[in-house]
């Protein structure tokens, strides 16, 4: 009688043990520990850090977000960081500022590829958003464009005065220079799927609307 009494009890221990056991293997699939995405600050023709400046401080003034690298690309290229990357931020600001303020689209973008990989192979940073103003715009967009894998994928992007068509008095005239809608659809679609677009302030004729969803 002992026997089968202590049998018993054996066995609902081993019950009551796997039971734990599947509850904690439950709670372990639960909790997914989520990558913070940090968003990147990029200024314009002739721009410097200055162009950004109240922008950053007003969000980390908000308690929403905190700066935590400012990244200076050299004029020969090289990356001058200060700060380091903190992925325990909910929301990290890179301030990206070009000493060459004056250096061509094509050569920035070379340039933001190069901030962008580093951030990947460094910082293990898989997503971005950005915040570009004027010419930073081109550049953002132009990097994306030609995006491979190597860098992080962009998820948001806000643009404040983003000269697309051109800036009036030294690309053109006055509404002059026009974008085909084919150029339109491969600019703002094929490459950027998902990407929510903030459009603040438009230079030219494209009709987008604020928090266009693509």
């Amino acid at each position: 009688m002992r026997k089968k009494v202590w049998l018993l009890l054996v066995g609902c221990l081993s019950l009551f043990l796997l039971a734990g056991c599947g509850r904690q293997n439950t709670a372990r699939k639960i909790v997914k520990h989520s990558q913070p995405v940090p968003t990147i600050f990029v200024h314009g023709l002739l721009g410097s850090s200055q162009s950004t400046d109240k922008m950053i401080a007003a969000a980390e003034k908000s308690g929403q977000a905190k700066k935590m690298m400012t990244i200076n690309v050299q004029s020969d290229g090289q990356l001058q960081i200060t700060g380091k990357y903190n992925h325990k931020i909910k929301n990290p600001i890179i301030q990206v500022n070009f000493i060459n303020n004056e250096a061509s689209v094509q050569t920035q973008t070379k340039w933001l590829t190069t901030v962008l990989h580093d951030l990947k192979t460094t910082d293990h940073v898989t997503n971005y958003n950005a915040v570009a103003h004027s010419a930073g715009n081109v550049t953002l967009l132009e990097t994306e464009m030609k995006a491979t894998k190597s860098i992080p994928k962009l998820k948001r992007l806000v643009v404040i005065a983003g000269p697309f068509n051109g800036v009036i008095g030294m690309n053109d005239a006055a509404n002059a220079n026009q974008l085909q809608k084919m150029v339109n659809l491969r600019l703002f679609t094929q490459p950027m799927l998902g990407i929510q677009v903030i459009v603040s302030y438009f230079h030219g004729d494209m009709d987008f609307r604020p928090t266009s969803k693509f």
